[in-house]
């Protein structure tokens, strides 16, 4: 049994979002004016959550340790940047974990509304691996559930989304 199965997800982003860097800069790609989400990131957030509902996400993904390989290829995805957002904050002392005294900040999102096509590459080998593909439509419930979040400051209510649409096209190479 050889099969791909390639799941594809329109998803949009229903609060702002942030995607940068340390120093507090947006990264998007000017030229084109789209924002970045890496596949590393939708794979971690997906192996995360998975984990946490007690999935087997070596079976999908492997292992840490390279004694089996990932059976999954997650694309990279770009979104149209729509605008931004600016919101207050305060800096927070690290070894406190109080606010500091004078320390109001601006930050700059990107505003919600931002779509990106996620896609899945699915390698099945075994009757045994049959078992991978429902593992992608739980981790794309949990994000439409809020479970999953992607880009920075998740627990300030940013990286929600809502999936718009699964599509599923499978090769069965017997």
């Amino acid at each position: 049994m050889k099969k791909i199965t390639i799941i594809e997800a329109e998803i949009e982003s229903v609060s702002p979002l942030y995607i940068g860097d340390d120093e507090g800069n947006i990264l998007i790609d000017n030229e084109t004016n789209t924002a970045y989400l890496p596949a590393t990131s939708i794979a971690g957030a997906f192996r995360n959550y998975l984990s946490s509902i007690g999935e087997d996400v070596n079976l999908l993904f492997g292992e840490t340790d390279n004694s089996q390989m990932s059976k999954i290829y997650v694309g990279d995805s770009y979104g149209k940047v729509l605008g931004f957002e600016r919101r207050d904050g305060v800096r927070i002392d690290g070894e406190t974990g109080a606010n500091k005294h004078g320390a109001k900040i601006q930050r700059l999102y990107l505003s919600e509304g931002l779509e990106f096509n996620i896609k899945f590459e699915i390698h099945m080998e075994t009757e045994e691996d049959k078992n991978l593909k429902p593992m992608i439509y739980k981790a794309l419930s949990g994000l439409n559930k809020s479970f999953i979040r992607f880009g920075g400051h998740k627990s300030s209510g940013l990286g929600i989304f809502e999936v718009k649409k699964a599509t599923e096209m499978e090769y069965n190479f017997k």
